[in-house]
């Protein structure tokens, strides 16, 4: 089942590539379906496509540069992959959302297929690279009302203490019993790929994915498999990757927050300290730049 289904141009995997991180971070890898890492060898691609928008509950359609350069001119194929993606979805129960990115504009509806042309009605939801995290975070709070959940809700609590029990099971058999070790590290990921929706911001369940998707890999490597070894550990690098970079953006707003209080308590050397702090960690944030302009105003006006 994919709850979230990725629509997006090759030339915009960059931008579709770090949406899946943030997405796949609050639901799990169950829930979300990307073509380039979901279709294996030797399937048919249209019908695996077709298959999963069906089963979806949402569907984002990544619009990018290239989504408006050259793949304009490729919708003009009936049998372009995009287009038959975007023209499936709105015919299906998934709530469509475009997500532009890259600087990228809503196309005007006559240059769309008129198949695709409904796209341009919806309303888009808006990342800037300069706070890629934010702007996926405004996102997945709508996809947290769309994107239904599977298996039995576990209270918060209860599915924490859980997986504490799961990772410490895990760790007494990973030197004699790496078999059943992954065997537990499976299940530990089949069940927070369940229960994530329900808590997409719980950042300890975050950890607990990132974690038990480096168990995997250890497991994976201890039975002899470096294959499942190599994109285990990727996975794993992804998550903690994901949750460092929103991370240092929930910092940098808290000592951005703290400049702001500064900058009212008219104590404008303690506030451009804070804001700098911000623009260490996140040098293009916007909100800090115009913060520390009005801190140096007003410091030059103390000076005089």
């Amino acid at each position: 089942m994919a709850g979230v289904f990725i629509s997006y141009r090759r030339g915009d995997g960059g931008w579709a590539g770090r949406l899946r991180d943030h997405v796949q971070l609050r639901f799990g890898d169950s829930l979300v379906w990307q073509d380039v890492d979901d279709i294996k060898l030797g399937e048919d691609f249209s019908k695996e496509i077709q298959k999963a928008i069906k089963t979806s509950d949402a569907a984002l359609v990544v619009i990018g540069p290239y989504w408006q350069k050259a793949g304009l001119k490729r919708l003009k194929n009936p049998g372009d992959a995009v287009r038959m993606e975007i023209a499936e979805s709105l015919k299906s129960k998934a709530v469509v959302i475009p997500v532009l990115v890259g600087g990228a504009v809503m196309p005007q509806a006559r240059v769309l297929p008129a198949s695709i042309a409904k796209l341009v009605k919806l309303n888009a939801a808006l990342i800037y690279d300069t706070d890629f995290a934010r702007g996926a975070s405004i996102l997945i709070d709508q996809l947290q009302q769309i994107v239904r959940a599977t298996g039995k809700t576990e209270p918060l609590s209860a599915l924490q203490d859980r997986l504490v029990e799961m990772e410490s099971q895990y760790f007494s058999l990973i030197e004699d019993h790496p078999d059943r070790a992954l065997a537990v590290a499976q299940q530990a990921k089949t069940l927070l790929d369940e229960q994530m929706p329900r808590y997409p911001h719980d950042v300890y369940l975050q950890l607990m994915r990132g974690y038990f998707l480096k168990n995997e890999a250890m497991a994976q490597r201890d039975v002899g498999n470096p294959d499942g070894f190599k994109k285990s550990l990727d996975e794993s690098e992804r998550v903690f990757r994901t949750m460092m970079v929103e991370g240092k953006r929930h910092l940098a707003s808290a000592y951005n927050g703290m400049g702001s209080v500064e900058l009212l308590h008219e104590r404008f050397s303690e506030a451009l300290e804070w804001i700098d702090h911000a623009l260490e960690l996140i040098p293009d944030y916007q909100a800090a730049l115009q913060d520390r302009q009005t801190a140096v105003q007003y410091l030059k006006k103390v000076r005089r």
